[in-house]
């Protein structure tokens, strides 16, 4: 594999943990296959969750743990700008207690 490639994937569905492995597991054996770094570079909740934190948080729940298990890094979209999605709260520059807790 060329040392300067790296594959990226989005996941925005959310689900139970057997759907959540159904998804990320065959990311991590293409990696291990091709030998190639991969980045979760967006991830959020379920699609629908928009407006209820709690449900977002319950998705990234079942998430996190899943991509830990595989070593998939991940980047939670977004930090410093957005609405719903954002994880911390106005300027400050700590994630949300319950987003830190999922985080740390």
């Amino acid at each position: 594999a060329d040392p300067n490639t790296i594959a990226e994937v989005h996941d925005y569905v959310g689900g139970d943990a057997a759907a959540v492995e159904g998804r990320f597991g065959p990311v991590a054996a293409w990696r291990d296959r091709h030998r190639v770094p991969v980045l979760v570079t967006e991830l959020g909740g379920a699609q629908g969750h928009e407006t209820d934190r709690a449900a977002w948080v319950a998705d990234l729940r079942r998430i996190l743990p899943v991509l830990r298990r595989h070593r998939l890094p991940a980047a939670l979209w977004s930090y410093s700008h957005g609405s719903w999605w954002r994880i911390q709260e106005g300027d400050q520059p700590t994630p949300r207690p319950e987003i830190r807790a999922l985080i740390g």
